[in-house]
């Protein structure tokens, strides 16, 4: 193999080992959630690099987790015939909140991803995952292929484990498998565009203009979120089975966590045949709250989402939470004025009509 950019990997390779030695001189190991996928996409590089720092570092042992991590510096340097462009599929527990949050992340922050489509967990088990070059998501996932799973908000340890992850998915690729994977597998992907007809069309309009319609803004003491949620939807007519949507919500938010770390803001979203009509309630807490896995930070506003199991609808849901990552750092102002977040939203709306009317 041909590494380029030595230089690069030189002090790459330094930069992990000094700290790696250090770690293990202290007997403490450091978690790599990607330890297996790359023992299973580079076997032989994997072994090489195994016996290399056996022979370099006889007094020490090395586990698999940090071979792991060396592996992808040599991965990553491997010669490669060009840059790809990627499709990437996002995935979260309902595929139209926090999946839009990471999908606007992943295309910010890395320019080979040129296609990305959301999907919730539900959606996997009728998909084909052949046609993306990678899986990403926000919650675990019960599938036979590789995948990784991140903060929707992409923090900078996330980045660094994810370009990693895209660089193996793609030098898997050319190096280890060219005999075992189709050879279209891997070639960059161009997004699909699908034609609406026209009751398909103001169908989504309608929808749209009910949802901007069913926008309230709530300021309330909440001490239980499952329960001022389905109480409040109760009551709006938005559904009509308590018992159901109380246990599906709940399985959703040990799923999902909806808080958007490290702001004080948390994201309740469903897509669900439980739900009745579609519904966007933003509510500011008179106190904090706090929610599992959320960092000790207090959360003080809820951005709820809920729609009927509709997937334009669904499309436009994820206009709405893409736009939403640009805002974060302003939530406060924001929530303090509501009506500007609904102004907002509404610009959204009608970006999204001009894009499936296909307006130039």
């Amino acid at each position: 193999m041909e590494f380029t950019e030595l230089d690069t990997l030189t002090e790459g390779l330094k930069l992990h080992l000094i700290p790696a030695i250090n770690r293990l001189r202290a007997n403490i190991e450091t978690y790599n959630p990607l330890t297996q996928m790359v023992k299973e996409k580079y076997p032989h590089l994997f072994h090489s690099v195994k016996l290399a720092v056996e022979e370099t570092w006889s007094d020490l042992h090395f586990p698999d987790s940090e071979i792991a991590f060396l592996v992808l510096h040599f991965g990553g340097a491997i010669r490669r015939e060009g840059q790809r462009e990627l499709n990437v599929l996002v995935v979260c527990s309902s595929g139209i909140g926090t999946s839009r949050l990471l999908a606007t992340r992943l295309e910010q922050t890395f320019p080979e991803i040129t296609s990305t489509q959301q999907a919730s967990v539900g959606d996997l088990a009728h998909m084909s995952f052949e046609k993306f070059d990678a899986i990403i998501s926000t919650v675990n996932l019960d599938i036979e292929a590789d995948y990784l799973t991140v903060n929707p908000l992409l923090p900078d340890t996330d980045i660094h484990l994810v370009a990693q992850f895209l660089k193996s998915q793609s030098d898997y690729a050319q190096t280890e498998t060219r005999t075992e994977v189709p050879s279209n597998l891997w070639k960059p992907k161009q997004a699909a565009q699908t034609q609406l007809d026209t009751e398909q069309i103001l169908k989504q309009v309608r929808e749209g203009l009910q949802l901007l319609d069913r926008c309230e803004v709530e300021h309330v003491h909440v001490e239980d979120v499952v329960n001022y949620l389905t109480d409040s939807l109760y009551q709006r007519e938005v559904i009509n089975d308590r018992q159901s949507f109380s246990e599906l919500l709940v399985a959703r938010m040990e799923q999902d966590g909806y808080a958007l770390a490290p702001y004080p803001l948390a994201l309740p979203h469903l897509r669900s045949s439980l739900i009745q009509k579609s519904m966007l309630l933003l509510t500011l807490l008179e106190q904090p709250l706090e929610l599992p896995n959320h960092n000790d930070t207090p959360i003080r506003y809820l951005i709820n989402i809920f729609i009927p199991d509709d997937p334009g609808l669904a499309q436009l849901v994820s206009h709405f939470t893409g736009e939403l990552i640009h805002h974060l750092d302003e939530i406060d102002v924001l929530m303090s004025e509501p009506d500007k977040l609904i102004s907002i939203l509404k610009d959204q709306y009608v970006a999204y009509l001009k894009q499936i009317l296909i307006m130039e």
